[in-house]
């Protein structure tokens, strides 16, 4: 009895292993289920090839049509004071160290 309680809490710990493992290979019994990370290096036909030359044309001439985007917008421009950025921007600047000086 007590050889059977063992071997069940055994079993209880390395199932829930085994298969979360399994998930995450593809599948355990499908070896070729999952998802593809690469493809075979076949090579094109040559109708394939023109597909994708026109498919890659096609792409770059879109991405011209694209109008430039404008400056970011600054919702809060206009509330705070333009002394006030500069003010800022000052005292963001680091402070320029003298020659001969030394910090302890």
């Amino acid at each position: 009895m007590g050889r059977f309680v063992v071997s069940a809490a055994v079993l209880a710990l390395i199932l829930p292993l085994a298969s979360a493992a399994s998930a995450q290979s593809g599948g355990g019994l499908s070896s070729g289920a999952g998802i593809p990370f690469y493809e075979d290096a076949k090579p094109l036909t040559p109708e394939e090839a023109e597909k994708r030359k026109a498919a890659d044309s096609a792409y770059r001439n879109s991405l011209k049509k694209i109008p430039e985007q404008k400056k970011a917008a600054d919702p809060w421009g206009d509330t705070r004071g333009t002394e006030q950025t500069a003010q800022a921007k000052a005292k963001s600047k680091p402070a320029a160290k003298k020659a001969g000086t030394v910090h302890n």
